[in-house]
């Protein structure tokens, strides 16, 4: 997930070249914050509880800020973001996501499309399957579908 952050002063002017804009995640199911040293939830004991964000290109976009940070492993949920300036002046913002199967709910939300939308094709006859991509030139997830002449079962995406 790239977590994006647009900071600028009272008159709309770009704060650009700042290392003071700072990131936590708090896992709303639990109230726990992300520790951004070993990547793990946790109540308390933090070592790195909020990580800074980077300049994108101080050129083109300054005052444009982002930090990517990896949701595979996380629990679907909701989680918070806080932001926090301690320059001049000072901000504060926050915002949720919904994360499942470890992507961001606008990214499921393109998946599920393309997986009701798109073509799907088993692969051999060992029932692999995948779900192509529009252009019908490479696999968007793959999966697994069984008979065993009571049910068929197909197992769960694995995105590629």
């Amino acid at each position: 997930m790239d977590i994006k952050y647009g900071l600028y002063d009272a008159d709309g002017d770009a704060i650009a070249g700042s290392s003071d804009l700072k990131v936590k995640i708090k896992r709303d199911a639990d109230d726990y914050f992300f520790d951004f040293d070993d990547t793990t939830f946790k109540a308390d004991s933090h070592t790195t509880i909020d990580s800074a964000m980077s300049e994108i290109d101080g050129t083109n976009a300054p005052g444009e800020y982002e930090l990517a940070v990896a949701t595979a492993s996380w629990d679907d949920g909701i989680y918070t973001i806080y932001c926090n300036y301690s320059g001049s002046p000072k901000q504060n913002g926050s915002d949720q996501v919904v994360i499942t199967g470890g992507v961001e709910y606008e990214i499921m939300m393109q998946r599920l499309y393309q997986y009701f939308m798109y073509k799907r094709k088993v692969v051999d006859a060992t029932g692999a399957s995948a779900v192509r991509n529009s252009d019908d030139d490479g696999d968007l997830a793959t999966f697994t579908v069984t008979d065993d002449s009571t049910d068929t079962v197909k197992t769960k995406l694995s995105w590629s």
